[in-house]
């Protein structure tokens, strides 16, 4: 039963950019391992957002190759050292081309690109498309 609530509860959160509760559901299923192993992969990984919240510092972060960005294909591990970036508040936007809300995001991003830029505010999009399709048609698309 613990199972099939957070299973629902994280991904509606999720959803309604309600991530700020995740912990106290994070807490409970720590508390019941066999019920945490049993969630789907999907939503193993956005509890695991818990770790990376707003504010604080983000672990470094690793591209397998090959990685597509707008300007070429590398066929390098990219490992981003957050220790290594400049104060400079970041913005960092993991995305899925098929999802409304991170559409919506993308979008609300690119309207503020020049007033962010203007503050100093960097912005980092990590597509999680799994088509180079799929990512061409999110750089590409306008506002």
């Amino acid at each position: 039963m613990i199972t099939a609530v957070a299973r629902k509860l994280v991904l509606l959160l999720v959803q309604k950019g309600k991530d700020d509760l995740l912990p106290v559901i994070v807490t409970h299923l720590d508390r019941h391992s066999g019920a945490k192993a049993l969630l789907p992969e999907t939503v193993r990984n956005m509890i695991a957002s818990v770790k990376i919240m707003t504010g604080k510092k983000a672990p470094d972060l690793i591209w397998k190759a090959p990685v597509l960005t707008q300007t070429k294909k590398t066929h390098q591990d990219i490992i981003l050292k957050t220790g290594a970036l400049n104060t400079d508040p970041t913005i960092l936007l993991f995305y899925q081309g098929e999802c409304q809300l991170c559409e919506d995001a993308l979008i609300d991003l690119a309207n503020a690109y020049d007033q962010l830029s203007a503050n100093h505010v960097r912005v980092i999009a990590v597509s999680g498309d799994d088509s180079e399709k799929g990512f061409r048609k999110r750089i590409s698309k306008k506002t």
